[in-house]
């Protein structure tokens, strides 16, 4: 049972949300952190371990083919600087870590290899990057900038490159981050054309080092490596975020006032980057203010859905569709259905193509007033039977219907225009609110609203005529729901009877002024007629001279009011509270005092426990049980009544208070000044998931491995006997779906399907890499340096066209040299033109176009290569070795300097055959050290599938390694 329900958002929750590749969604409100199950787009879990504002959160990364799940650690930070650790299955924090008087400007996990998820990477204020050992609590290592950056990106191929942003409009490119040892050199520092703050960034997740950067509403892609800007397109609004595609080049912007686009990349053969809309919804119907979007998250697994988290705490989900895949459930389909990407390499859709909100989560409104439990239902036709229902009233006149033990929001009812100051069950499926506006008019006069809606049509009907009138204050509904008891702050009480919805008394002009009410819920009866059933209650009002009233209701007849002998009269106490139960009588003083009257033994006992005023009493609901809760501004105190003991009290923070509270059974529920409806008891509020509570695809000892191939659910899945049927229900739909879409499909398609709808990611990349070599199945950008050597070079060769084009700095002419070619061609065009160092740009344009073909001048230049590359000059050292052939050589002094992913890259761009293996094969020894996960797609891609097979069993993949041999038997 989640413990809250949240509520508004607080401004440092922006961007706070995250989606893990197993399909659960996490996002902070205040210092709440709520676990969600896209499925069904329901509450699941729900964490308090932080005492301030959540700013950062992200789920922790698997470990590829090494793990067999998904890890449920989160790391999150808060406004404090506190950083935690912790566990959404068992909801216990695993470390704390903090910096004495430092916040933390921005956090991520740091997935060095093949090593244990045990480290995060975060930046303090002051400048501080500071690699943290969650295992132990301690630094490894600590590194100060003295530029003030205030967030940094990592690239998600390379955990040693970070991208520091600026609160201006630079940003530097840091590539040597480790896990062994602080950064030293200063990384490339690129400053954006406009003085404009940076507004958000990206890192692209289809291409290596490709940056998205957005600065006074323009999108600018940059190169990585060098950078350089490689093109730039306006945008229409302010971007809240950028999400980027794994397996497409494409990249969703969300937009702040709502909006949501998809835009895809395109380079032209003249090496011209640029981008266009291909998707997109407007922001209109989103609208501002506590509706505007803070957060927004893309699934990690299928690229085609986006889920954006608004300020007043709801969540919808929006889906990518076309004229083929629409109203298909989440899972069933990827980006890659909608999204094409041709043998040219180019990036193809077929129009048109939209994205839909499929689902939305609602939240607690901003400015919740108060919270009424309604009595369990024993209706047959009740369509909410067996949920504990709750009634929450807002400042802006609506009613939010919630499943406590649920935290479901059923409905959300518009019931008045003013705000919702009073509120009663008026019937399983009644409500009462009452409130009211100011009257036009300078004096104390309101216009009231006294409504009674109907929770299952939503629709709501006013009982009173709207009138200038004096403010009413109080509404009482008696023990059967047949009377109401109204009280105004100036004009004499008021008793209706709700059969008829009229009013049977109004009180004499001198009737005191009330301070409270209740009705009793013993001393009454019924009596039957032959045609009517005749009521009798008895309400207790209490004035603000603590003077007790005693009022018999009976049929339509209201006896005038008794005066009851106290000792209270005319005291120095000052009564605020009451409320009735049997034959106790409850009232709370304005010093926090308690008192209880036993009407039968005719005495009193008073206690206190507090010193601060009593604002709410109420008793439980449960027969024969005198639990009696007070509310107090800052605590509330939960008392035996009988025995006048306190059992215990729940104290909030400093930076909250509690607004209303309820008891439902014996567990108590309080609104909070946070907008959050919180569970409130003495044990801890974070509760651990029982089994049955653990979404199928978030549980590793389940998920996937029970539930077979596509169009082949284990019958054990039977959605009758689970305990969470509408999750396992529309996951097997969607299944269902996708086994009717890949019925046609390949063994190994079929098992790339179930692998992305299962979020195993790094086996969708194994087995696509396996249907390009079976089936020439289409290239996967993000996999593109294991791509075969002709179409990687030319899809680099491209962009090195246009690299040089832009710069000519000692990255672009080193690739270009390597290339050959047009590429060559444009790295002296650009030599040529530049006008830094005129004489060395000028001799090295000369060299390119001059004839090597001699083979005392290949040696002579091979042996100043070789001087050049001992003397520290190894871009000139390598462009020479390649500019005469000599490119093997030139990735061996690469791989003996550790340059290990250069050397891939230039022996993809430049060598051939024999020459190409041997340097593949010098990588892959290197990564069986310490990166094997890696080691299994580059086997893979040279066609070493015994090796793959044997890593696949090492790392108890048997199901995958099978596949994998009885398919590459037959190549």
């Amino acid at each position: 049972m989640p413990t809250t329900i949240n509520g508004t958002l607080h401004p440092s929750n922006k961007n706070c949300i995250d989606w893990s590749e197993r399909g659960l969604i996490a996002f902070a409100s205040h210092s709440v952190i709520t676990i969600v199950d896209p499925w069904t787009l329901q509450r699941i879990q729900v964490l308090e371990l932080h005492n301030s504002a959540i700013c950062e959160l992200h789920w922790c990364p698997s470990r590829r083919f090494l793990d067999e799940g998904e890890s449920s650690l989160l790391a999150s930070a808060d406004i404090s600087g506190e950083i935690v650790v912790s566990d959404v299955i068992t909801a216990q924090a695993h470390a704390r870590l903090r910096i004495a008087g430092a916040q933390v400007n921005s956090l991520c996990w740091f997935a060095w290899k093949d090593t244990s998820r045990d480290f995060i990477l975060a930046l303090h204020s002051k400048g501080q990057l500071v690699l943290w050992n969650t295992d132990t609590n301690n630094k490894v290592w600590s590194h100060t900038y003295s530029t003030p950056y205030t967030r940094f990106l990592t690239d998600p191929f390379d955990a040693g490159r970070l991208c520091l942003l600026s609160s201006s409009n630079s940003l530097t490119i840091v590539s040597d981050i480790s896990l062994n040892a602080a950064p030293v050199s200063p990384g490339i520092t690129v400053i954006l054309p406009k003085d404009s703050p940076i507004q958000t960034a990206a890192f692209h997740r289809a291409y290596r080092n490709q940056l998205f950067v957005v600065a006074d509403n323009t999108l600018y892609c940059i190169n990585a490596d060098v950078g350089v800007i490689l093109s730039r397109r306006s945008l229409d609004s302010s971007p809240l975020t950028l999400l980027a595609s794994l397996t497409r080049d494409a990249l969703y912007v969300v937009h702040a006032n709502g909006s949501i686009s998809l835009r895809v990349g395109r380079v032209s053969k003249e090496g011209e980057c640029s981008s266009s809309v291909v998707a997109s919804i407007e922001g209109g119907r989103e609208g501002g203010g506590q509706r505007r979007p803070l957060a927004a998250v893309l699934c990690p697994s299928t690229d085609a859905a986006v889920a954006v988290l608004h300020a007043n705490g709801k969540m919808s989900i929006w889906q990518l569709e076309n004229k083929s895949i629409s109203g298909l459930p989440y899972r069933s389909y990827s980006i890659d259905d909608i999204v094409g990407f041709s043998d040219s390499l180019e990036t193809t859709v077929e129009p048109p193509t939209r994205l839909r909100m499929t689902s939305q989560l609602s939240s607690i409104s901003s400015g919740a007033t108060l919270m009424r439990v309604r009595p369990l239902s024993t209706e047959m036709e009740d369509p909410w039977s067996g949920m504990q229902l709750a009634a929450i009233g807002t400042q802006h006149g609506k009613i939010l219907v919630c499943d406590l033990f649920t935290a479901r929001i059923l409905k959300e009812i518009h019931a008045q225009n003013s705000p919702i100051k009073s509120l009663e069950w008026a019937g399983p499926h009644s409500l009462l609110s009452a409130g009211y506006n100011h009257a036009l008019s300078s004096t104390n006069l309101v216009r009231n609203d006294l409504f009674i809606t109907d929770i299952r049509t939503g629709t709501s009907r006013r009982i009173r005529p709207e009138k200038d009138e004096s403010p009413l204050t109080l509404m009482r509904l008696s023990h059967y729901n047949c009377y109401m008891a109204l009280s105004f702050q100036s004009d004499p009480l008021e008793i209706w009877d709700l059969k008829s919805l009229r009013l049977l008394r109004k009180m004499s002009k001198t009737c005191p002024i009330i301070v409270d009410m209740s009705w009793s819920s013993k001393h009454h009866g019924v009596r039957q007629t032959e045609t009517i059933s005749v009521y009798r209650e008895n309400l207790v009002v209490l004035d603000s001279e603590n003077r007790l009233y005693h009022v018999v209701v009976k049929g339509l007849h209201v006896r005038d009011g008794k005066e009851v002998n106290t000792q209270w009269r005319g005291g120095g106490w000052q009564l605020r509270c009451m409320s009735w139960k049997e034959d106790l009588l409850a009232l709370g003083d304005a010093d926090g005092r308690v008192v209880l009257w036993n009407l039968g033994r005719r005495r009193s006992t008073e206690a206190r426990n507090s010193k601060s005023p009593c604002l709410r009493m109420a008793f439980s609901r449960v027969a024969q049980d005198f639990t009696l809760i007070v509310l107090h501004p800052r605590e509330v105190l939960v008392w035996d009544a009988e025995k006048m003991s306190l059992q215990h009290s729940v104290s909030l923070e400093a930076h909250k208070s509690v607004i209303d509270v309820e008891l439902c059974g014996l567990t108590l529920f309080a609104i909070c000044s946070d907008n959050c409806v919180r569970v409130a008891s003495t044990t801890d509020v974070n509760r651990p998931l029982l089994d049955q509570e653990v979404p199928l695809l978030g549980d590793s000892s389940r998920g996937g491995q029970e539930l077979g191939r596509p169009g082949s659910p284990s019958s054990q899945w039977d959605s009758n006997k689970l305990p969470r049927p509408d999750t396992i229900r529309s996951m097997l739909a969607a299944l269902s779906v996708l086994s009717d879409r890949m019925k046609d499909a390949s063994v190994v398609r079929k098992e790339m399907a179930l692998s992305r709808f299962l979020g195993r990611m790094s086996s969708f990349s194994l087995l696509s890499i396996l249907d390009l070599t079976l089936y020439k199945g289409p290239l996967l950008p993000h996999l593109q340096l294991l791509w075969p050597a002709d179409k990687y070079r030319e899809r680099e060769s491209v962009l090195s066209s246009a690299l040089c084009r832009l710069s000519p700095s000692q990255y672009c002419i080193e690739e270009a040299v390597v290339l050959g070619g047009e590429s060559r061609e444009a790295a002296v065009d650009s030599l040529v033109a530049s006008p830094d160092n005129l004489l060395v740009s000028s001799l090295k344009g000369a060299l390119l176009v001059s004839q090597q073909d001699g083979e005392h001048a290949k040696s002579l230049i091979k042996l100043i290569a070789t001087n050049l590359i001992a003397s520290d000059h190894m871009s000139d050292g390598v462009q020479l070795l390649f500019l005469v052939g000599a490119g093997a050589d030139a990735c061996k002094y690469l791989q003996s300097q550790r340059m290990w992913y250069k050397s891939v890259r230039y022996a993809k761009l430049g060598l051939q055959e024999e020459a190409l293996e041997d340097v593949l094969a010098k990588w892959l020894n290197h990564l069986q050290m310490d990166e094997k996960s890696l080691t299994v797609l580059v086997h893979a891609s040279r066609g070493n599938w015994n090796n793959v097979a044997i890593l696949l069993e090492s790392f108890r993949q048997t199901r995958l390694a099978n596949l994998i041999s009885s398919h590459s038997s037959t190549m």
